[in-house]
């Protein structure tokens, strides 16, 4: 799951962005990517002292496609 982040930066002192890869249609059908994503936030959140991170502030973003697959992962995780 992790292992397959594209980058995991610290930005502040505040902030770890990563990016996660995940699998594309149309070699799956969604929810798959939604799922791919999902994991990995999951893997944060159940893990925050691995990590340094607080798992209360964990937020999720993208733009265009990414905001696509932010959207389908907000909706499996609510």
């Amino acid at each position: 799951k992790v292992k397959n982040c594209l980058h995991i930066h610290e930005w502040g002192e505040d902030v770890l962005f990563i990016m996660p890869q995940y699998r594309r249609p149309p070699e799956i059908r969604q929810p798959e990517s939604f799922i791919d994503v999902a994991n990995v936030v999951e893997h944060f959140y159940t893990h925050p002292n691995k990590y340094g991170i607080d798992h209360t502030k964990i937020g999720i973003e993208g733009a265009s496609g990414g905001g696509y697959i932010a959207s389908g992962v907000g909706m499996i995780m609510a």
